[in-house]
């Protein structure tokens, strides 16, 4: 145990755990550093506080988290009316909608925690090739964006990944060139 630090470690089958003290008082769950030696392990803890909060829970999956998020009477909405932020019911409807057809289907059982830059990449890219517009995209991102925001304020995550929102490719306008095969025979 490291006294007098924020976390403690210890060794399991070579690899070094961590544990975090809670703003409770509690430690958390041991979280491996994936490091064989001492010196690498206190490098891994130090950079994962330094990387944001500490998380929690761990387990909690998108789908668990998210059972009944864009709720009308929901903490979500309730707490952006109360901040006097826009939010109607249908924005909520269609929320939830974009949750249950696009986000959970592809991302429900991960963890929030697994969730990624890549992840979130590989996700918009599948939607894109599935033939969905960019608008549409950046719709189910965004709602992916206030999931993650919320547990990250809750200590359920330690940041929220980087989004990259999909380009919106409007169709092109103009007169199409005529095809060498259009062309009338002589």
């Amino acid at each position: 145990m490291s006294h007098g630090k924020p976390y403690s470690l210890y060794r399991r089958n070579r690899i070094y755990y961590v544990r975090f003290k809670l703003p409770n008082g509690r430690w958390s769950t041991a979280k491996s550093t994936g490091e064989t030696s001492k010196g690498n392990a206190e490098r891994w803890a130090f950079n994962y506080l330094s990387a944001g909060q500490i998380v929690h829970r761990e387990n909690v999956t998108l789908t668990e988290y998210s059972k009944d998020f864009f709720a009308w009477d929901g903490s979500w909405a309730t707490d952006k009316r109360v901040r006097g932020l826009r939010i109607s019911r249908r924005q909520c409807f269609n929320l939830a909608y974009l949750l249950n057809a696009h986000l959970l289907p592809s991302l429900g059982e991960m963890k929030l925690t697994a969730i990624n830059r890549s992840t979130i990449r590989n996700l918009r890219n599948n939607l894109y090739h599935n033939g969905y517009s960019g608008n549409t995209i950046n719709k189910v991102l965004s709602a992916l964006k206030s999931i993650l925001a919320t547990a990250e304020d809750q200590s359920l995550i330690q940041f929220v990944p980087k989004i990259e929102r999909a380009a919106v490719n409007p169709k092109q306008k103009g007169i199409p060139w005529p095809h060498a095969h259009d062309s009338p025979e002589p």
